[in-house]
């Protein structure tokens, strides 16, 4: 079942629910207050006949009962009678006045001063009169054939209209549920039109600014869309820039080996070979390696598992490899503030991910400086912890830092220096995996690379 038809369904029994509730209550209410009035009419007419019979003198029962036959509605079907308190019948309006149930009646007009009851199809009432030392029971019957008419005539004017006007409801509700729902179904349609090679396709939005449901969906997708779009494209370039760098050393590899099956060599030529080759490979595992962890940063394929790390303590095992990769140059280690306790420095994280990031940051630092200094500030904080390297080498240009930790890409202030642009990718994209930030600034002239990690 469509929503469409869900909706104008659910809005069609809503409306038929109250409507027949109401029409319920409004006939209801009416009967009761024919009842009401007639029963009142009942009443006032069994006092002024005893009234007439028991205390106008000049009124006996065969006057009274002449009256009665002059004046009595026919169509009503009225009928008095005036008891003893014994049972004894006194007086009726007419000789063919009957009243069932007679003694049951009486007595319980006796003992309750008023009983109301029905002898279809007519309605009596019963009334104890105690004046003066006169006990008398009235009783009076009639049908209110008035009433029935007008209950007759209501109940044929609820069904009517309440049929009409679920029968409107039905169409307007089929025609505002088509109405409504009719962006929705463009939505639909827009939808299926995107594929694969059309995501930079926008689903139209009539009123960009307008709060209702359908639009923000539309614009929930379109956002979706762009999302996708970027993946796509960061997934094409990442494919090609991968092949590309892969290629490179398979290629270098195979034309070497190509080479030397060309002809003998020395085994001096071969060791020389043997080691090129080796270094295509360490090169190769190098990039692979990268591949592999920045597919895991970036993809969540697995949850990692944090512990409390100190800072300080992993910046040194990270410094204490690199040093012998450049012995020219000389890491120092700050701090600003200085911690107070070991907790400043501890966040929680994945000890050998956040290796990666350090090592990324302090070995980019090292290739890229052009004084054998490189400083790196550590601070402590609340919140979390700060990590700051720096370096003197070529600024990174304006124009290239907005793709700066975008995979493979290789600023122009890299002179010729080896890499694969993954470090700076990969250290932000961990960063982010743990919830912390990395930022390049180029403060007082130097590269400078923040790291904020939280606790």
């Amino acid at each position: 079942m469509t929503i469409k038809l869900r909706t104008a369904l659910a809005l069609l029994v809503v409306v038929s629910v109250l409507l027949l509730v109401f029409a319920f209550l409004v006939y209801n209410r009416f009967v009761a207050f024919g009842e009401e009035q007639f029963n009142d009419q009942l009443r006032q007419k069994a006092r002024n006949t005893l009234i007439l019979l028991e205390e106008v003198k000049e009124v006996d029962s065969t006057l009274l009962r002449l009256i009665d036959v002059n004046t009595l509605n026919e169509l009503r079907e009225e009928k008095v009678m005036i008891f003893t308190t014994d049972g004894k019948l006194v007086y009726a309006s007419l000789d063919e006045a009957e009243l069932l149930q007679r003694e049951k009646i009486l007595a319980a007009a006796l003992e309750k001063g008023e009983l109301l009851f029905e002898q279809a199809p007519l309605k009596g009432i019963a009334l104890y009169y105690d004046k003066n030392g006169l006990q008398r029971i009235v009783v009076a019957l009639a049908r209110d054939r008035a009433g029935e008419q007008q209950a007759r005539s209501l109940a044929n004017i609820l069904v009517m209209a309440s049929l009409a006007t679920i029968l409107l409801t039905a169409l307007a509700s089929s025609f505002f549920a088509r109405k409504t729902l009719q962006p929705l179904e463009q939505l639909n349609q827009e939808v299926q039109s995107v594929s694969g090679n059309t995501l930079r396709k926008r689903i139209p939005v009539q009123q960009p600014s307008a709060k209702d449901e359908i639009s923000q969906l539309a614009q929930s997708f379109n956002t979706m869309l762009q999302r996708l779009d970027e993946a796509f494209d960061n997934q094409k370039r990442f494919i090609q820039h991968a092949s590309h760098e892969l290629r490179t050393p398979l290629a270098a590899m195979t034309a070497q080996v190509e080479q030397a099956l060309n002809k003998e060599r020395t085994p001096q030529e071969y060791q020389a070979l043997l080691q090129s080759l080796q270094e295509d490979q360490d090169q190769l595992t190098r990039l692979t390696n990268q591949l592999l962890l920045l597919f895991r940063a970036e993809g969540g394929t697995e949850a990692i598992a944090k512990e409390p790390v100190r800072v300080d303590e992993l910046v040194e095992q990270v410094l204490d490899q690199l040093r012998p990769a450049y012995p020219n140059t000389q890491f120092s280690v700050r701090y600003d503030p200085f911690p107070e306790s070991e907790e400043d420095l501890t966040v929680t994280a994945n000890r050998p991910l956040l290796h990666t990031v350090l090592q990324n940051l302090c070995e980019n630092a090292a290739k890229y400086a052009q004084s054998p200094q490189i400083t790196i500030t550590l601070g402590g904080e609340s919140k979390g912890c700060r990590f700051r390297v720096a370096n003197d080498g070529p600024l990174i240009p304006a124009e290239d830092q907005p793709a700066l930790f975008q995979p493979f890409f290789r600023a122009a202030n890299r002179s010729g220096k080896k890499g694969f642009g993954l470090g700076l990718v990969l250290a932000k994209r961990i960063a982010t995996l743990h919830g912390g930030t990395l930022n390049y600034e180029t403060g007082d002239g130097l590269n400078q690379f923040l790291l904020h990690l939280p606790k």
